[in-house]
């Protein structure tokens, strides 16, 4: 037969103070992040030392200098053009295929 062993006292009261601590973090962290804010909200106004982010203004201009430069002015077409494209796949791709049809 089994004996139920029993916990120290010093154990227990470790045991409730870790506990203790453990629940008081939660509590914390539960009323900083969203508790807090919903209170201070109807108390004040958001603070003012909020500035917005202000981005530079972006120029579309591109500078194509660089395209008369010699690796760039060097390039060799491998390519016979102009290139001539075939019929791929089947007029409706979404028509029903016959169960006769060859495997593509």
């Amino acid at each position: 037969m089994l004996v139920q062993k029993k916990i120290s006292n010093f154990k227990k009261t470790i045991l409730i103070i870790v506990s203790l601590l453990i629940i008081g973090v939660i509590a914390y962290l539960i009323y900083d992040n969203f508790l807090s804010y919903q209170i201070g909200a109807q108390n004040q106004s958001w603070p003012t030392k909020i500035k917005p982010l202000t981005l530079p203004k972006i120029e579309p201009l591109l500078d194509t200098d660089f395209f008369h430069l010699n690796p760039y002015l060097n390039l060799q077409q491998k390519t016979a053009l102009p290139l001539r494209v075939e019929n791929l796949g089947r007029p409706d791709p979404f028509s029903k295929i016959n169960a006769s049809a060859p495997n593509l």
